[in-house]
């Protein structure tokens, strides 16, 4: 559903700008040429250029500006997590990108170290929490070999923050 609306603003912003050309030659007009007939010419003239300047917009779009994730990017749990795989189960949306916390889930960096391997795949399969805090359950969207590619990719959080840690604490010494 999110894809559908990026290609539509898109072509929204295209066509307003054509108006707006369209706006600004008749706003500059030599006196005498805002007849009828010429803004009938004028608008007619506009709709070839606009067709083209929408569709290239369009086109643009949709073949350059494509929402796949980097090349680098080769985890499948990385892939999950940032939605590449399922938007409707997109970790980084709530949690944020590298994990530390968002407006809506708690930082997730250190969870698996903290809470364990089984009981952060509970939550993530059957949901946690009530109300406006809750975070959802992913079963239906992610299947538990998924689940399993997010914890790995959870776990190199842990590895990378002990890690940065024990380079912290040796260049205080």
């Amino acid at each position: 559903m999110g894809n559908v609306w990026k290609p539509l603003f898109s072509f929204v912003i295209s066509v307003c700008s054509v108006f707006s050309v369209l706006k600004i030659f008749v706003i500059f007009a030599p006196r005498g040429a805002l007849s009828a007939t010429n803004i009938q010419l004028a608008t007619n003239f506009m709709r070839v250029p606009a067709t083209i300047i929408c569709f290239a917009f369009l086109s643009f779009y949709l073949f350059c500006c494509s929402s796949g994730p980097p090349p680098e990017m080769t985890d499948p749990g990385a892939l999950i997590y940032y939605g590449y795989v399922n938007q409707d189960a997109q970790c980084s949306r709530c949690h944020g990108d590298e994990g530390q916390g968002g407006m809506f889930g708690p930082e997730i960096r250190n969870i698996v170290e903290k809470r364990g391997v089984e009981r952060v795949r509970d939550i993530i399969a059957n949901g946690k929490g009530e109300g406006d805090k809750k975070m959802p359950d992913f079963a239906q969207q992610l299947t538990p070999a998924q689940i399993a590619q997010v914890m790995r990719f959870l776990q190199t959080w842990n590895i990378t923050t002990r890690a940065d840690s024990a380079t912290t604490t040796n260049s205080a010494q």
